[in-house]
C-alpha cells in the first residue's frame, strides 16, 4: 500500500468518526425545462367585482383572438435532508427559477450574462419521528384531503400526525399573516383531521379547518395570494381599514375511499361557513355583519387497466345565492384554494391546474371566471394515463365546464343577468411522452379549449379595437396551449 493511499484511508477513517451516528444526507428534487407555444383567452382575467357589468369586470386584451405567448422556462428544485439519528432530521427545500432571456432575482437571471442572486427557500423545516407520531415544523407545504379546495400551499407553521391502530389524527396551525405586533390582528390556520382505515377497500375521514382572519387587509392585498378577495364584499367596504373588519371562515369536510377489484371510487364534500364582523367606525357599512355559506363536493370513479388507468370525475361547487336574499353582500360563494393548484391530476391545462405549471402562469378558467365570480361551477373530467412499449407513455384529460347560474346578484330593478349562458366550455389535452437514460423524461404537451355561451359578447370584435364606447359584443375564440417539456426527477 503506498503512501497516498494510506493517507486517503486515515483522512476517511477520521470523516468516518466525526460524523454522528447513523446521520444520512439525501439530495431529491428536479430539474424542468418548458418550451412554450400558446394563447390567453381573450378578455383577461374576469376575476373582479361580480356587481360590474360582466365585460366591464374585464382587463387586458378585448378582441376575439387571445394574446399569444412564447417563452423557455426553467426550474431546478434541490431538496436536501439532513437525518441526524432515526428521529430527527433538518430539511430545506430550494428553487431556482431561471425563465431564458428574463431578469430573475437580483442580477440578469436568464437574460445575456446570466448572473443572479436568485435562490428561493420553497421549504426549510424540522422533521422529528418517534414511534407512531411525525411531526415537521417550518416553513412546510401543507395540503387538505379535497384535491387543493381549501388549502394546498407552502406556509409557516406545524403539522403534526398519530397513527394509532387504522386510525391516523392530523392536526396542524399555520400562521398566514403576522399583523401590527400591538393589536390581536394576525391571520392564522387551525384544523383537525381523521382518518379511519375500515378495510382494505374502504377508507373513511372527516375534518374541520378554522381560518381565523384578524388582518383582512393583508389577505386582500397580497397579489400571491387567490384572487378571490376581491369579490369577498361590496365595494363600499373597500375602504375599510386595516382595523375595522376581521373574519372567521369554518371548513367542515367529509371524505370516503372504496375499492372494487380494478375499480375504485372516491369522494368528498366540504361544507363553508363564513362570518364576518365590521367596527362602527366613519367607514363602516349599513350592515355590521355578513354571514356566507357554500358548499362543495366531488366524486371519482377510476379503474386500472394492464398499462395505466382510467377515470371520470365530477366536481360540483355551489353559486352565490345573494340574489335569493335582501342581504346582498356577496358572502355566500366559495372562498378558498389557498395555492391555486386543485385538481391537478385530471391532465387538463386551462380550465383547471396544469400539473407541470411553472412560470407561465395558472390560466384556471373554471375557478377564475365562474367560481370566484359567484356563478358556481360543474365539470365532468375524463383522464387517463397509459405505458407503451419503450418507455413511452401518453396520458390525456377531457372536461365540460359549466356555471350553476347566469343570474348572482340582485339588481336595485330586478334581477339581471350576469353573462349571457351557462356554458363554460371544453378542453382536450393530451401527453405524449418517452424517457431517455431512465431518468429524462421528454414529452410533448398540447391542449385545446373551446368557449361557450357564458362568454358571449365579452369581447371587442372589431379587430382594430374602434366600435364605438369599445363595445363588447363578440365571442372568444377557441385557445391552445402547447409545450416541450424535459422533466428530470431525482
Amino acid at each position: 500500500m503506498n503512501k497516498a493511499t494510506r493517507i486517503l484511508l486515515a483522512l476517511g477513517l477520521i470523516l468516518a468518526v466525526a460524523t454522528p451516528a447513523l446521520a444520512e444526507f439525501k439530495l431529491n428534487g428536479y430539474y424542468r425545462l418548458m418550451g412554450y407555444s400558446g394563447e390567453v383567452r381573450s378578455g383577461g382575467s374576469l376575476t373582479g367585482d361580480s356587481r360590474a357589468d360582466f365585460s366591464s369586470a374585464q382587463t387586458g386584451q378585448q378582441e376575439e383572438d387571445g394574446n399569444s405567448r412564447t417563452l423557455i422556462d426553467q426550474r431546478l428544485r434541490l431538496k436536501a435532508t439532513y437525518s441526524l439519528n432515526d428521529n430527527v432530521a433538518i430539511v430545506y427545500f430550494a428553487e431556482i427559477d431561471s425563465m431564458w432571456g428574463n431578469s430573475t432575482g437580483t442580477g440578469t437571471g436568464g437574460q445575456l450574462g446570466a448572473d443572479s442572486v436568485n435562490v428561493e427557500t420553497k421549504n426549510a423545516y424540522l422533521d422529528l419521528k418517534s414511534g407512531d407520531t411525525t411531526a415537521q415544523i417550518g416553513i412546510i407545504g401543507l395540503a387538505d384531503v379535497y384535491e387543493g379546495m381549501v388549502f394546498n400551499h407552502d406556509m409557516a407553521g406545524i403539522n403534526l400526525n398519530h397513527k394509532l391502530g387504522a386510525t391516523n389524527l392530523n392536526v396542524i396551525y399555520s400562521k398566514f399573516y403576522e399583523g401590527d405586533t400591538r393589536y390581536y390582528d394576525d391571520t392564522d390556520l387551525y384544523g383537525v383531521a381523521v382518518s379511519q382505515k375500515v378495510s382494505d377497500a374502504f377508507k373513511v375521514g372527516g375534518s374541520v379547518y378554522f381560518l381565523d382572519i384578524n388582518a383582512v387587509d393583508r389577505l386582500a392585498s397580497t397579489p400571491n395570494v387567490e384572487n378571490y378577495q376581491s369579490q369577498l364584499f361590496d365595494t363600499d367596504y373597500a375602504a375599510l381599514g386595516t382595523d375595522d373588519w376581521s373574519a372567521e371562515m369554518f371548513y367542515y369536510g367529509l371524505n370516503a375511499d372504496a375499492k372494487f377489484d380494478i375499480f375504485g371510487l372516491s369522494g368528498f364534500a366540504v361544507y363553508q361557513d363564513l362570518s364576518v364582523d365590521y367596527d362602527n367606525g366613519p367607514t363602516a357599512p349599513a350592515n355590521e355583519s355578513a354571514d356566507g355559506k357554500a358548499w362543495m363536493a366531488s366524486v371519482k370513479g377510476a379503474a386500472k387497466l394492464d398499462n395505466g388507468d382510467v377515470g371520470l370525475r365530477f366536481i360540483y361547487v355551489s353559486e352565490n345565492e345573494d340574489k335569493e336574499t335582501d342581504s346582498n353582500d356577496g358572502a355566500d360563494q366559495w372562498y378558498g384554494n389557498f395555492g391555486q393548484y386543485e385538481f391537478a391530476n385530471e391532465n387538463l391545462m386551462q380550465f383547471l391546474v396544469d400539473k407541470f405549471v411553472c412560470n407561465y402562469g395558472k390560466e384556471r378558467y373554471a375557478f377564475n371566471d365562474a367560481v370566484y365570480n359567484g356563478f358556481g361551477l360543474m365539470a365532468l373530467v375524463a383522464s387517463g394515463n397509459h405505458k407503451l412499449p419503450s418507455d413511452m407513455y401518453v396520458n390525456w384529460g377531457a372536461g365540460y365546464f359549466r356555471a350553476v347560474t347566469d343570474d348572482v346578484y340582485k339588481d336595485a330593478v330586478g334581477n339581471v343577468d350576469d353573462v349571457e349562458g351557462k356554458t363554460l366550455g371544453w378542453e382536450a389535452a393530451v401527453r405524449v411522452g418517452k424517457k431517455y437514460f431512465e431518468k429524462v423524461d421528454v414529452s410533448l404537451n398540447l391542449s385545446y379549449a373551446d368557449y361557450g355561451n357564458f362568454y358571449d359578447k365579452s369581447v371587442d370584435g372589431n379587430d382594430a379595437g374602434t366600435d364605438t364606447g369599445g363595445a363588447t359584443d363578440d365571442d372568444p375564440d377557441a385557445t391552445y396551449k402547447a409545450y416541450l417539456m424535459v422533466n428530470v426527477p431525482f
